[in-house]
């Protein structure tokens, strides 16, 4: 199975695996935000605690966030988790961003 999403300044990526599953769940954040008005430390516990559902979600031991805004501001996330060698890793993206399974031939199986 391969893994096709859009990373960094709109390039496309894709990672190959022998198993990937997907997830979609919500996570803990502020909606509607000013940033100017959040608190520096209630961002960073935020975050550790939008993390630790991530954890709780997935079976990935190495997390990787993908996001096109800050992680306090998620409500949804999409998770895609690489079971490659016996190595796991979990890509987070925002709910916005294209992501797509493929086959071992390159065609889309589903979009994420």
């Amino acid at each position: 199975m391969i893994l096709q999403f859009k990373g960094m300044k709109e390039n496309w990526v894709y990672e190959e695996a022998e198993t990937i599953e997907i997830a979609k769940f919500k996570v803990s954040g502020f909606k509607n935000c000013d940033d100017e008005k959040i608190d520096p430390k209630e961002t960073r516990e935020t975050a550790k605690k939008i993390e630790q559902e991530v954890l709780e979600n997935t079976i990935g031991s190495e997390i990787v966030f993908l996001l096109g805004k800050p992680i306090y501001k998620a409500s949804f996330v999409k998770a895609a988790t690489l079971c490659k060698n016996n190595k796991k890793i979990t890509y987070v993206f925002d709910i916005e961003r294209e992501v797509y399974l493929l086959n071992g031939n390159g065609k889309t199986v589903r979009k994420v």
